[in-house]
């Protein structure tokens, strides 16, 4: 994209940056400023670095990088967009079919990414139990170097057994070197031999996840120019939110392959022992089966919906509670149990209560609407005066 803005092939771009610096380092701010505003300070700063490195590779590499970096906005240290509540998952598992529902529940459940499914096979599934539960320790990116490994709830592994007899029926011989995730089949003309599987490949969930969001007519509003919740993030971020609440916080970034510095060498748990911690958390990440759930977790469940119960009621306020939770978590220095958010929460609420009444709707300019949408205004309509109504 920087070449096409520039009018220029990669070889008359480093051309120029060797024959006279001032003239390529003029291109570059001047990419920069057409872009800024209309993506992020990250989006900008990847662009930065790529475009090192290709100079870097082609020595040419004489541009004042630190003066382009003052030009280039700050990175965000975290995004608006929120998890989508038990009942937004309930919604969405109630309308994938069989395969759909074992790929959002994996990622729910485990806290994995979207890329992993290229990789998983069969053998990556190892049952493990850890007090009442028998559930699976799923090994994720095998043979990499970012190898980690992770555990999936009860509910996912029933499920997953359920898609491997589908495939079974269907004539795949399923073995350990099989796809956990494979690729569609059926009798259509064209369609692919059953027998004859390959890995679903990341791009592919997404692109079917948004259209599944489309048609039951979720994630329709934005935040800015952000959906609501992510299309396929938005599920590691339940899992770290929900397990947050009932695991050690390092147990939880090491299930989700996350770096944790020093403690990377010297923080060695055994797998007995971070199954035994996630098995804590198990009922509350247990999405559709919540019969299954025992009557020791009973009162959890009951938490868990109250919580969620009182999100809702916050962003009625304008209140943003991933927000409230970063904050107040940084202010801690640890995770934030279930009853301590509910608190916050609480407190907000009653912060807004005790302020003079404000308007409900207001004219705004087009210039200052972005910032009004920021602080949890609505767009209504736009005027013929060329102001535009909003409500909070």
């Amino acid at each position: 994209m920087f070449l096409e803005f520039c009018g220029l092939g990669p070889d008359e771009f480093v051309a120029t940056a060797r024959s006279d610096t001032g003239k390529a380092e003029e291109l570059v701010t001047s990419y920069i400023l057409a872009r800024r505003g209309t993506v992020s300070g990250s989006t900008m700063h990847n662009f930065a670095m790529a475009l090192k490195l290709f100079l870097a590779m082609n020595d040419a590499d004489e541009l004042n990088w630190v003066r382009i970096g003052k030009i280039i906005p700050p990175a965000r240290k975290h995004g608006s967009d929120r998890a989508p509540t038990a009942d937004e998952l309930r919604r969405i598992l109630d309308s994938c079919d069989l395969r759909m529902k074992c790929v959002v529940l994996l990622m729910l459940s485990g806290g994995m990414r979207v890329g992993a499914f290229d990789y998983l096979r069969w053998r990556d599934m190892e049952p493990v139990s850890a007090g009442k539960y028998e559930f699976a320790r799923l090994t994720i990116y095998r043979g990499e170097n970012e190898e980690y490994y992770t555990f999936v709830s009860p509910e996912c592994c029933r499920y997953l057994q359920e898609y491997r007899t589908l495939r079974e029926r269907a004539g795949e011989v399923v073995g350990p070197s099989s796809p956990l995730i494979r690729d569609s089949w059926g009798s259509y003309k064209f369609a692919r031999d059953p027998a004859e599987a390959l890995a679903i490949t990341s791009k592919t969930l997404r692109d079917q996840l948004g259209r599944l969001y489309k048609k039951i007519g979720l994630r329709e509003e934005k935040v800015g120019r952000r959906h609501q919740f992510q299309q396929v993030h938005s599920f590691r971020k339940f899992f770290k939110s929900v397990a947050e609440r009932h695991m050690k916080s390092i147990y939880v970034e090491l299930l989700m392959g996350h770096s944790t510095g020093v403690s990377d060498s010297y923080m060695k748990p055994s797998r007995e022992e971070m199954a035994q911690e996630y098995s804590k958390a198990i009922a509350a990440l247990t999405v559709i089966s919540r019969e299954e759930v025992t009557r020791g977790d009973v009162e959890l469940v009951r938490r868990e919906a109250a919580l969620e119960a009182m999100k809702a009621i916050a962003t009625t306020f304008g209140i943003d509670p991933m927000k409230i939770r970063v904050e107040k978590e940084k202010e801690l220095g640890r995770g934030m149990t279930g009853e301590e958010e509910m608190e916050q929460i609480t407190v907000e609420i009653k912060k807004l209560r005790e302020e003079p009444r404000r308007e409900m709707q207001m004219l705004v300019k087009e210039d200052e609407l972005q910032r009004y949408l920021e602080e949890g205004w609505r767009f209504v309509s736009a005027l013929p005066s060329q102001r535009i109504l909003i409500r909070r």
